[in-house]
């Protein structure tokens, strides 16, 4: 508290009047005469011992000043009165009320050791307040390496019971507690129960976690901190069960965020032996907190990991049956294919033998039917065609008579043939024959696609077709897939380029060939990627994962 003028009253002080004589026998005490008028009442000014040994036999009219000192108010400050004196040359000043009636008298040596002792007593202050600060800081310091501790926990333990075994560990080693227990909340009732500083043999012999009753459930019913500096004393105890160790004092604390609870925080026995205090109690709420929020992220992991384990299953489940319908079609096709060629095959070349032998037969006899006849051997040739394309369509045969790799390369020769303008390059890195057939017709189909692109519409130069089949170089590799593509060892990669026109934006999205590529590739649980700039050419990336059942 600041000292005010009135704790610095001089002790001792005698009223006389300017009349009066000083009594010669006084030396040492009182030391100060303050001098009123005789007449009015009015104060005239201080005389001090020194000044009557000067002059003995005078009376205090002859020793008082000329002109009295200021007055100052008892609400003036001991640092604007001493300033007041410095200013003055004053060493006394008089002190008055509102109505300028005479208080007493304060001197500079008195203000100087008031002064004084407030100052050392500011410094007391402060010194104790910097050591509850760096105990503070100490404390703080010892809760933020603790909440780091949680932290770290959380991102390397699994499941909410790890978390909650390891922080109430921290915890009670942060706030020196001999025991710790957290209870997990369910509905209301403690469900589940974790300690630290009882050994699994005193765990043993209790035999079972308490049920929530007594303090623990009034705790857990009342949704509040609880502290107890003997909880065998409170009303609402029901007693440790048999082998239990005893306990006196008692910090309870929620695990809670945003008023939802999620257990408690026990916390029995300083190891000082000293009760709880309310740092401990802010502490270890700002620890339950963060170990509320750790239990929170744990368990959202936890669901984002089911949730997770639930889409990769459907998602396996959704390429399976993929994968059954595209062999399905496959094998439909192929039969349909194995049909036109074996079955209309056969009789378009025996309707063919037969027009040319009309055709020979009539040649003179029956020029009619000769025209005729080479009309409908015209007919059959292009029909013939349709066939042969609608079976390669439907399943080339080169796949079957010559492998994926092989069938390719056939693929890439008709269209330098067809395409002279364009260079074309291909190459296969690793083994292709091991694909499933689903995923080799595929391939197929997308360089097929792809090529007919390239030649009908890029006005390219060169083009380059890059295939990687299982085990490739990873050199290669890193070649065959841009960034945004992943590498999977198991997985086909292709990537098909050329130096053409490029296409526009809209191109990319609306072309019929692009689409259906990117769709059949989705379907199987691969990625496409397609780069294209106007005039700097297209770049087709694609990786389908193998069709192994997993």
């Amino acid at each position: 508290m600041q000292p005010t003028i009135l704790d610095a009253l001089a002790d001792g002080l005698i009223k006389v009047t300017e009349e009066e004589h000083p009594r010669l026998g006084v030396r040492a005490t009182p030391a100060l005469f303050a001098v009123f008028s005789s007449g009015n009442g009015r104060f005239l000014g201080f005389v001090t011992n020194e000044e009557i040994a000067h002059s003995p036999y005078r009376i205090f009219a002859d020793l008082v000043p000329r002109t009295a000192p200021p007055a100052i108010r008892p609400d003036t400050s001991i640092v604007s009165a001493l300033a007041l004196m410095e200013r003055e040359k004053q060493s006394i000043l008089p002190v008055t009320d509102e109505d300028g009636g005479f208080i007493g008298a304060v001197t500079r040596p008195r203000l100087l050791e008031l002064l004084l002792d407030h100052y050392q007593m500011l410094s007391a202050a402060l010194e104790e307040e910097q050591r509850q600060l760096r105990l503070w800081s100490t404390r703080l310091g010892e809760l933020n390496q603790a909440s780091r501790t949680l932290m770290a926990l959380m991102a390397h333990v699994e499941g909410e019971e790890d978390m909650a075994q390891n922080g109430i560990h921290v915890l009670a080693t942060l706030l020196r507690a001999r025991y710790g227990a957290v209870g997990l909340i369910n509905d209301g009732k403690l469900e589940r129960f974790f300690v630290t500083g009882i050994s699994q043999e005193a765990i043993e012999r209790i035999g079972r976690w308490p049920e929530g009753k007594g303090l623990l459930g009034v705790v857990v019913q009342k949704n509040q901190s609880l502290r107890l500096d003997d909880l065998t004393r409170d009303p609402r105890s029901a007693g440790f069960p048999p082998g239990h160790p005893p306990m006196k004092s008692l910090l309870a604390v929620p695990i809670a965020d945003e008023g939802k609870v999620y257990g408690r925080v026990y916390l029995c026995d300083k190891l000082n032996g000293e009760p709880f205090s309310e740092d401990d109690e802010v502490l270890a709420t700002t620890f339950a907190h963060s170990l509320a929020l750790a239990l929170i992220q744990s368990r959202e992991q936890a669901q984002r990991r089911k949730a997770e384990r639930e889409m990769r299953r459907l998602l396996n489940e959704n390429r399976e049956l993929t994968r059954k319908l595209f062999k399905a079609q496959e094998e439909e096709r192929k039969r349909v294919a194995r049909e036109l060629h074996d079955e209309l095959g056969q009789y378009l070349f025996a309707m063919q033998v037969d027009l040319a032998m009309i055709s020979s037969l009539s040649g003179h006899s029956h020029p009619e039917i000769h025209r005729s006849a080479q009309t409908v051997e015209t007919l059959l040739a292009r029909f013939h065609d349709t066939i042969h394309s609608l079976i390669e369509n439907l399943r080339p045969p080169l796949l079957d008579q010559l492998g994926l790799a092989e069938a390719l390369e056939e693929l890439v020769g008709e269209f330098r043939s067809h395409y002279r303008g364009i260079n074309w390059k291909m190459t296969v890195v690793g083994d292709l024959g091991a694909l499933d057939e689903t995923l080799k017709i595929t391939v197929y189909r997308i360089v097929q696609e792809c090529l007919n692109n390239i030649g009908r519409h890029a006005q390219a130069t060169q083009a380059e077709i890059m295939i990687c089949g299982g085990t490739g170089h990873p050199r290669e590799t890193r070649r065959l897939h841009p960034e945004n593509v992943p590498v999977d060892s198991a997985s086909v990669r292709l990537l098909i380029k050329d130096n053409g026109i490029g296409l526009s934006s809209r191109q990319s999205k609306r072309g019929l060939g692009l689409t259906g590529i990117r769709e059949r590739v989705e379907a199987l649980g691969g990625l496409f990627s397609l780069e294209s700039q106007s005039g700097q050419g297209t770049c087709v990336a694609i990786e389908i994962p193998s069709l192994a059942k997993p």
